[in-house]
């Protein structure tokens, strides 16, 4: 059905697709997710490994000040990595809803003409 469609999108991008049928598109948009996470990973692990070390002496109001320090150092690569996950996701939702109202309209059509599609 459209919404288990739409609905599996939601799980990860790409799954929808899969769903529908849609094999290589589904790859490919299961891999470019997976290639901005392991990036956006690479990115803030680098970051912050030193920031780790440091943590164990500090006290809840300087690991405070540390944690909300965080988004001014994220670097612009890992931020446009996120939005790009955000845009590849809402995409992959979106794509899988109109193709499986699509595909269910064919179907609909095909066996009321008499075939079973």
């Amino acid at each position: 059905s459209i919404l288990a469609t739409a609905l599996s999108g939601l799980v990860f991008p790409g799954i929808g697709q899969f769903s529908n049928r849609q094999f290589l598109k589904g790859a490919v948009l299961v891999l470019v997710v997976v290639l901005l996470f392991l990036f956006m990973y690479v990115k803030a692990s680098t970051i912050f490994a030193e920031d780790m070390a440091s943590l164990q002496g500090m006290s809840l109001e300087e690991i405070s000040g540390w944690v909300s320090s965080i988004s001014h150092r994220i670097p612009g690569s890992v931020r446009m990595a996120f939005w790009a996950i955000f845009g590849v996701w809402v995409f992959g939702i979106v794509d899988a809803y109109l193709v499986g109202k699509r595909l269910d309209r064919e179907r609909e059509a095909g066996s009321e003409r008499g075939y079973n599609g």
